[in-house]
């Protein structure tokens, strides 16, 4: 229905806003719009932002429906993560609506005051006009910020519209927990938990799934010790007998593609890794996940080994 509103605006068919009519009344509470399926083959929270983002770009060409789309606006930013909004597909579309949004603000009344509340209190505040370019920060504001917890809100004064901000929250765990509606399990087991310089130290590798359906896409990512090494030709050899069907290393990482994995299969992959340097090294965290709902996530422990000369 979103992609067909867009359509018809496009080609100034006045059909747009009576179909609209119809598709804002299917919000959910959250914001979001749901579609059944997309041509991506999405799920989960990457669905629900391609659909919500494209709805909102609707929204926007028809300018109906300005309460519900700030809903949806604020849906999008809240489902950003360290790895975008969701698959590529919905991350693209997130940007797109999001730009799409910031113009659209400055066409209203978007001139006011935001002010930064801390348990309760008002700390600080600022005036901010539809034209400004710079960012709007408060700092020497620590001193308001004791041990515990503390309830922080931004607040928009004399404005129709309230101003789309991003919040980051860093933070670093061994071992992230597992999402309990993730489709595949991984498991990694380093074999011998130390070696000689140039000796070998397997590293098996079993990825299930754990569901009676076909899943498209699934991801693989390996935390590999550093002071052990992959073998290119080991590599190429495994590929070229189907154990994966793609792979890439990245960032300590082996990432190990798979088009897809039948019902309820496993797949074992047994790598020889080469001890290059005396130390003592743990790995990241190794993960699965499916593509395109890879907001859902099944991890294995950080691999350590001890390697001597």
């Amino acid at each position: 229905m979103a992609l067909v509103i867009n359509t018809l605006h496009n080609i100034k068919d006045g059909r747009a806003e009576k179909l609209l009519k119809d598709l804002l009344k299917l919000q959910a509470k959250d914001g979001s719009w749901t579609g059944k399926t997309s041509m991506t083959r999405s799920g989960g929270k990457s669905l629900k932002i391609e659909t919500t983002a494209i709805t909102a770009l609707a929204i926007m060409k028809v300018g109906k429906g300005l309460t519900q789309l700030e809903e949806a606006m604020n849906f999008i930013a809240k489902s950003k993560t360290d790895y975008g909004f969701g698959s590529t597909q919905s991350t693209v579309l997130a940007m797109k609506a999001l730009i799409e949004h910031a113009q659209f603000s400055t066409k209203l009344n978007t001139d006011g005051v935001v002010k930064l509340m801390i348990d309760g209190n008002e700390v600080a505040q600022q005036a901010f006009t539809s034209e400004q370019k710079t960012p709007i920060v408060f700092d020497k504001i620590s001193t308001h910020f004791t041990e515990g917890n503390h309830d922080v809100k931004i607040l928009f004064a004399d404005t129709e519209t309230a101003l789309p901000f991003d919040l980051s929250v860093n933070y670093f765990t061994n071992l992230p927990r597992n999402d309990a509606d993730c489709k595949v399990n991984l498991k990694t087991t380093l074999q011998t938990p130390s070696g000689k310089v140039g000796e070998n130290i397997r590293l098996t590798i079993q990825l299930q799934n754990t569901t009676s359906e076909v899943l498209p896409n699934t991801i693989a990512k390996i935390g590999i010790p550093s002071g052990l090494n992959l073998q290119p030709w080991q590599l190429k050899e495994l590929q070229e007998k189907l154990a994966f069907d793609y792979y890439e290393i990245m960032n300590g990482y082996l990432v190990l593609h798979y088009r897809g994995m039948a019902a309820n299969e496993m797949r074992e992959v047994n790598l020889d890794l080469k001890a290059d340097l005396a130390g003592t090294y743990e790995a990241p965290a190794s993960v699965a996940y499916l593509y395109y709902t890879n907001e859902l996530r099944n991890w294995s422990k950080p691999e350590s080994v001890e390697i001597v000369k």
